[in-house]
């Protein structure tokens, strides 16, 4: 019998993770996209992101945790939905460091008209790694509440 508390973890901390990113791709990236005057708008949004954000790190350490704990009670009953999200959980701290922590950080040290290595303004380049970020974030959450949530 499963550990109700692994898979209530998960689907609580997902759950979380997944408005939050949504809210960021609908409200901020997508339209940082459109104008330089809403680019800016995002860059100081996370630059400096407000106090509510404070909690999303134990949201993430609620799927971490209970993805970890699901997958070591469940790996004999639900081998591909257990394994589906060990995997998640370690690929998704990986790209969500690479694409959304870095250059968020990146965004606090970049002076206006800065360019990046290549000649493109590195506030554009630093949005969009970030976008890709949370589409990336939001695929892997959406992937690990359906596998969480079917068992197979």
């Amino acid at each position: 019998m499963l550990s109700p508390g692994f898979d209530t973890a998960v689907i609580v901390g997902a759950s979380v993770l997944l408005s939050f990113v949504a809210w960021e791709i609908l409200l901020k990236d997508l339209p940082a996209r459109r104008s330089l005057e809403k680019a800016g708008t995002a860059a100081e949004f996370y630059k400096n992101r407000p106090s509510a954000y404070k909690a999303l790190p134990l949201a993430c350490l609620a799927v971490f945790v209970g993805g970890i704990g699901y997958f070591s009670v469940s790996v004999r009953t639900a081998p591909a939905s257990s394994g589906i999200i060990f995997f998640l959980c370690f690929f998704t701290v990986f790209t969500n460091t690479k694409f959304i922590i870095g250059p968020s950080a990146k965004l606090r040290n970049i002076g206006d008209g800065e360019l990046d290595d290549n000649g493109k303004p590195a506030i554009d380049v630093n949005l969009e790694s970030i976008l890709i970020g949370h589409i990336i974030a939001s695929t892997n959450l959406i992937i690990i509440l359906v596998s969480v949530t079917l068992k197979f």
